[in-house]
């Protein structure tokens, strides 16, 4: 029975688990510690689910934007594995891309803009326009428009008028991959 192996670094903390073929969500564990992290809890999840990698058929991985530190760990990992396992397919997400889509749907918005602090001083945001998810622009944190509310994902320096959202559960991200295609090179999302 293949898996798809899913790692989150742009979150805190960093998540990973396992998706069935079916897009069903099988485990989920946190990482406190993304450097080290990311292999302990993929050894667990491993022996909890008595797998190995011959039962993971790809990787879905977060590109960005976020914990910068996580990120890295991430991409880490998935290059030690794929040196292990050749041959598998990386699908490479964004994060705060598929937070507003993930808002769209759950709370049936058309109009808003979602901000993924970076620093105490800059952030990425994204805004959303009659439905349609805009492209990521990053930047000072006090100096960005927002169309129509604004929603903070993530841990950081949100201030307080802004509504809190919550990172899109699994089964919206497992949905979600079978529209992806696998990511020709996979590069965590930087900033300048």
């Amino acid at each position: 029975m293949e898996k798809f192996l899913f790692l989150d670094g742009s979150l805190c903390p960093c998540r990973v688990g396992s998706i069935g073929q079916n897009g069903e969500m099988v485990e989920l564990e946190a990482v406190d510690k993304p450097l080290s992290g990311f292999f302990y809890a993929v050894e667990e999840l491993f022996r909890r689910q008595k797998i190995s990698w011959d039962d993971i058929s790809a990787f879905l991985v977060s590109a960005g934007p976020g914990n910068l530190t996580g990120l890295r760990s991430a991409k880490m990992f998935v290059d030690t594995a794929l040196a292990i396992r050749m041959g598998r397919p990386v699908y490479a997400f964004c994060g705060l891309e598929l937070g507003a889509q993930w808002i769209c749907e759950s709370q049936q918005l058309k109009n808003f803009s979602l901000l993924a602090p970076i620093s105490k001083q800059r952030s990425a945001i994204i805004s959303v326009t009659n439905g349609t998810v805009g492209k990521i622009h990053h930047g000072k944190t006090d100096e960005f428009a927002a169309a129509g509310p604004l929603f903070a994902m993530g841990t950081g320096f949100a201030a307080p008028t802004q509504l809190r959202a919550t990172p899109p559960p699994m089964e919206f991200i497992a949905k979600k991959l079978a529209e992806m295609q696998p990511a020709k090179t996979f590069e965590p999302i930087t900033f300048h």
